[in-house]
């Protein structure tokens, strides 16, 4: 069966979809963050677009009909990358703190 399932591994907790999609992208930039493997807009997309097909077999004829709109998916794409922001910022939150209190001996600001 080709399909994908994403599942949010590191704190399992529900979250914005917006939110776990953008990190999902800041991931592509590995551990030395190297922003040209950020997704552009054209895979980004690519990737929503299957990501609302796939959620649109789980609604209403009515409500699938309006996600597969091209507003409906600029606005969350638009949306998605105001969430690269947060995630940067909760990681970069982690990074402190992690730096201030854990054990594991890391340069969390390397």
């Amino acid at each position: 069966e080709d399909r994908a399932v994403i599942i949010d591994y590191e704190y399992c907790m529900y979250n914005y979809r917006a939110y776990d999609i953008a990190n999902h992208f800041c991931e592509y930039c590995g551990f030395d963050f190297d922003l040209k493997l950020f997704p552009d807009e054209l895979k980004r997309k690519s990737f929503l677009t299957a990501y609302i097909n796939e959620y649109a077999t789980q609604v209403s004829d009515e409500v699938a009909k309006e996600l597969k709109t091209i507003e409906f998916l600029n606005e969350f794409e638009r949306t998605v990358c105001k969430f690269v922001l947060a995630s940067h910022l909760f990681w970069g939150s982690w990074a402190v703190y992690q730096s201030l209190h854990s054990s594991i001996d890391f340069d969390y600001f390397e």
